[in-house]
């Protein structure tokens, strides 16, 4: 409901978000969940979903490391 709220979207809408960029993660992060080398607006441009990442790291999932974006406590949810 967090995400849902600060991108004024449904919740149906935010949780799609959220799983494709988990998807990505799933993907391509590596084994701790860093996606080496991008940004917040790389994610959210990704995804098609802008402001995605802001949200997300607002409530906690999701941090912009310099070395990239980091998937909190990617281990214990993938």
């Amino acid at each position: 409901m967090g995400v849902a709220t600060a991108l004024e979207w449904t919740p149906v809408q935010s949780l799609g978000a959220i799983v494709t960029a988990w998807m990505l993660a799933d993907e391509h992060a590596t084994d701790t969940g860093l996606l080496k080398g991008l940004s917040f607006s790389d994610l959210d441009s990704m995804v098609s979903c802008p402001g995605l990442a802001e949200a997300m790291a607002k409530v906690g999932w999701l941090k912009e490391t310099s070395k990239g974006i980091q998937f909190v406590k990617y281990e214990e949810h993938n």
